[in-house]
Protein backbone atom coordinates (compact mmCIF):
# COMPACT_ATOMS: atom_id res chain seq x y z
CA UNK A 1 0.00 0.00 0.00
CA UNK A 2 2.89 2.38 0.70
CA UNK A 3 4.10 2.02 -2.88
CA UNK A 4 0.59 2.59 -4.29
CA UNK A 5 0.02 5.69 -2.19
CA UNK A 6 3.49 7.00 -2.91
CA UNK A 7 2.88 6.32 -6.60
CA UNK A 8 -0.36 8.34 -6.45
CA UNK A 9 1.49 11.24 -4.85
CA UNK A 10 4.11 10.84 -7.54
CA UNK A 11 1.40 11.29 -10.18
CA UNK A 12 0.55 14.69 -8.77
CA UNK A 13 4.22 15.58 -8.60
CA UNK A 14 4.66 14.41 -12.19
CA UNK A 15 1.87 16.76 -13.23
CA UNK A 16 4.03 19.55 -11.87
CA UNK A 17 6.77 18.56 -14.29
CA UNK A 18 4.38 19.62 -17.07
CA UNK A 19 5.99 17.49 -19.77
CA UNK A 20 8.27 18.65 -22.54
CA UNK A 21 8.10 22.31 -23.43
CA UNK A 22 7.72 21.56 -27.14
CA UNK A 23 4.24 20.16 -26.42
CA UNK A 24 3.02 23.64 -25.46
CA UNK A 25 1.96 25.70 -28.48
CA UNK A 26 2.77 28.91 -26.58
CA UNK A 27 6.41 27.86 -26.58
CA UNK A 28 6.72 28.36 -30.34
CA UNK A 29 6.01 32.09 -30.13
CA UNK A 30 7.74 32.67 -26.81
CA UNK A 31 10.65 35.06 -27.01
CA UNK A 32 13.55 35.23 -24.62
CA UNK A 33 12.50 35.99 -21.08
CA UNK A 34 14.57 37.30 -18.21
CA UNK A 35 16.36 34.60 -16.28
CA UNK A 36 15.04 33.77 -12.85
CA UNK A 37 17.67 32.84 -10.26
CA UNK A 38 16.70 29.17 -10.41
CA UNK A 39 16.47 28.99 -14.20
CA UNK A 40 20.09 29.85 -14.85
CA UNK A 41 21.69 27.18 -12.68
CA UNK A 42 21.34 23.46 -12.04
CA UNK A 43 19.39 22.89 -8.85
CA UNK A 44 19.61 19.96 -6.46
CA UNK A 45 16.42 19.29 -4.50
CA UNK A 46 18.38 17.46 -1.80
CA UNK A 47 20.42 20.61 -1.18
CA UNK A 48 17.30 22.79 -0.97
CA UNK A 49 16.10 21.07 2.22
CA UNK A 50 18.24 21.17 5.34
CA UNK A 51 18.13 17.97 7.44
CA UNK A 52 17.69 19.91 10.70
CA UNK A 53 14.66 21.69 9.22
CA UNK A 54 12.93 18.35 8.67
CA UNK A 55 13.69 17.32 12.25
CA UNK A 56 12.19 20.61 13.49
CA UNK A 57 9.14 20.55 11.21
CA UNK A 58 8.33 16.86 11.74
CA UNK A 59 8.54 16.87 15.56
CA UNK A 60 11.93 15.28 16.02
CA UNK A 61 11.68 12.55 13.37
CA UNK A 62 15.00 11.92 11.69
CA UNK A 63 15.11 11.42 7.93
CA UNK A 64 17.59 9.88 5.53
CA UNK A 65 17.78 10.57 1.82
CA UNK A 66 16.57 7.60 -0.23
CA UNK A 67 16.58 8.24 -3.96
CA UNK A 68 16.50 4.56 -4.90
CA UNK A 69 13.35 4.85 -7.03
CA UNK A 70 13.20 4.19 -10.77
CA UNK A 71 13.21 7.84 -11.89
CA UNK A 72 16.40 9.81 -12.40
CA UNK A 73 16.73 12.33 -9.57
CA UNK A 74 18.18 15.22 -11.58
CA UNK A 75 17.21 15.70 -15.19
CA UNK A 76 18.87 18.62 -16.97
CA UNK A 77 16.71 20.90 -19.04
CA UNK A 78 17.27 22.16 -22.53
CA UNK A 79 15.90 24.64 -25.01
CA UNK A 80 12.66 22.64 -25.23
CA UNK A 81 12.78 20.54 -22.08
CA UNK A 82 12.04 21.23 -18.43
CA UNK A 83 14.79 20.81 -15.85
CA UNK A 84 13.66 18.68 -12.91
CA UNK A 85 15.25 17.75 -9.63
CA UNK A 86 13.77 15.61 -6.90
CA UNK A 87 14.72 14.26 -3.51
CA UNK A 88 13.05 11.69 -1.27
CA UNK A 89 13.49 11.69 2.50
CA UNK A 90 12.45 8.63 4.53
CA UNK A 91 11.87 8.50 8.28
CA UNK A 92 12.14 5.10 9.86
CA UNK A 93 9.32 3.71 11.92
CA UNK A 94 8.83 0.58 13.98
CA UNK A 95 7.05 -0.84 10.92
CA UNK A 96 6.45 0.09 7.29
CA UNK A 97 3.11 1.54 8.36
CA UNK A 98 4.85 4.00 10.68
CA UNK A 99 7.34 5.16 8.03
CA UNK A 100 7.01 8.66 6.69
CA UNK A 101 8.15 9.64 3.21
CA UNK A 102 8.67 13.29 2.23
CA UNK A 103 9.46 14.16 -1.39
CA UNK A 104 10.50 17.42 -3.01
CA UNK A 105 10.28 18.07 -6.76
CA UNK A 106 11.35 21.28 -8.49
CA UNK A 107 10.55 21.82 -12.16
CA UNK A 108 12.00 24.73 -14.12
CA UNK A 109 10.60 25.42 -17.59
CA UNK A 110 12.96 26.66 -20.32
CA UNK A 111 10.80 29.78 -20.92
CA UNK A 112 7.73 31.52 -19.52
CA UNK A 113 5.38 30.13 -22.18
CA UNK A 114 6.28 26.52 -21.41
CA UNK A 115 4.89 26.46 -17.87
CA UNK A 116 1.38 25.48 -16.82
CA UNK A 117 -1.12 27.62 -14.92
CA UNK A 118 -2.47 26.71 -11.51
CA UNK A 119 -5.91 26.22 -13.05
CA UNK A 120 -4.51 23.74 -15.59
CA UNK A 121 -2.68 21.85 -12.86
CA UNK A 122 -5.80 21.61 -10.70
CA UNK A 123 -7.79 20.43 -13.72
CA UNK A 124 -5.15 17.73 -14.24
CA UNK A 125 -5.71 16.49 -10.69
CA UNK A 126 -9.45 16.23 -11.38
CA UNK A 127 -8.70 14.24 -14.56
CA UNK A 128 -6.92 11.58 -12.50
CA UNK A 129 -10.39 10.40 -11.50
CA UNK A 130 -9.45 9.70 -7.89
CA UNK A 131 -12.05 12.00 -6.36
CA UNK A 132 -9.36 14.32 -4.99
CA UNK A 133 -10.29 17.99 -4.64
CA UNK A 134 -7.44 20.51 -4.83
CA UNK A 135 -7.66 23.23 -2.16
CA UNK A 136 -5.98 26.63 -2.46
CA UNK A 137 -3.26 27.76 -0.07
CA UNK A 138 -3.33 31.57 0.07
CA UNK A 139 -0.20 33.68 0.30
CA UNK A 140 2.40 31.21 -0.97
CA UNK A 141 4.47 31.79 -4.10
CA UNK A 142 2.52 33.01 -7.11
CA UNK A 143 -0.24 30.60 -6.15
CA UNK A 144 -0.48 27.25 -4.39
CA UNK A 145 -2.83 24.37 -3.68
CA UNK A 146 -2.78 21.04 -1.88
CA UNK A 147 -4.41 17.72 -2.66
CA UNK A 148 -4.76 14.44 -0.73
CA UNK A 149 -4.68 11.30 -2.88
CA UNK A 150 -4.45 8.90 0.05
CA UNK A 151 -6.96 6.43 1.36
CA UNK A 152 -5.37 4.24 4.04
CA UNK A 153 -2.28 6.43 4.16
CA UNK A 154 -2.19 10.19 3.93
CA UNK A 155 -0.71 11.17 0.56
CA UNK A 156 -0.75 14.96 0.50
CA UNK A 157 1.07 17.11 -2.06
CA UNK A 158 1.51 20.87 -1.81
CA UNK A 159 2.05 22.41 -5.27
CA UNK A 160 3.43 25.95 -5.59
CA UNK A 161 3.91 28.07 -8.69
CA UNK A 162 6.95 30.31 -8.20
CA UNK A 163 7.62 32.86 -10.92
CA UNK A 164 6.53 32.04 -14.47
CA UNK A 165 8.91 29.10 -14.82
CA UNK A 166 9.12 27.21 -11.54
CA UNK A 167 6.81 24.62 -9.94
CA UNK A 168 7.57 23.19 -6.52
CA UNK A 169 5.82 20.06 -5.27
CA UNK A 170 6.33 18.80 -1.72
CA UNK A 171 4.58 15.60 -0.68
CA UNK A 172 4.18 13.41 2.36
CA UNK A 173 3.09 9.81 2.58
CA UNK A 174 2.29 8.73 6.11
CA UNK A 175 -0.23 6.79 8.15
CA UNK A 176 -2.48 8.18 10.84
CA UNK A 177 -1.57 11.80 10.25
CA UNK A 178 -4.18 14.54 10.39
CA UNK A 179 -4.45 16.09 6.93
CA UNK A 180 -4.48 19.68 8.19
CA UNK A 181 -1.27 19.06 10.14
CA UNK A 182 0.30 17.44 7.08
CA UNK A 183 -0.61 20.43 4.90
CA UNK A 184 0.89 22.75 7.53
CA UNK A 185 4.16 20.80 7.66
CA UNK A 186 4.47 20.59 3.89
CA UNK A 187 3.69 24.30 3.55
CA UNK A 188 6.48 25.03 6.02
CA UNK A 189 8.93 22.94 3.96
CA UNK A 190 7.73 24.64 0.75
CA UNK A 191 8.25 28.15 2.17
CA UNK A 192 11.81 27.28 3.19
CA UNK A 193 12.60 25.80 -0.23
CA UNK A 194 11.07 28.84 -1.99
CA UNK A 195 13.42 31.10 -0.05
CA UNK A 196 16.36 29.26 -1.66
CA UNK A 197 15.14 29.40 -5.25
Amino acid sequence: MLRRTTAAAGLVMALAACGPAESNPQNVAAGPAPESPASNRQLDACALVLPQELVDIFSGRSFVIDNSGPTARNQPGGANRNMTTSCTFVSDGASVQEMMVVSVLVTVAPNDGAQQTIEAMKAGVAQLGLGAEPADIPGMGDGAYWVNLGSQRTAVTVNVKHDPRIWLAVSESSRGQEVSMTVGRLSDVARRVLSRL
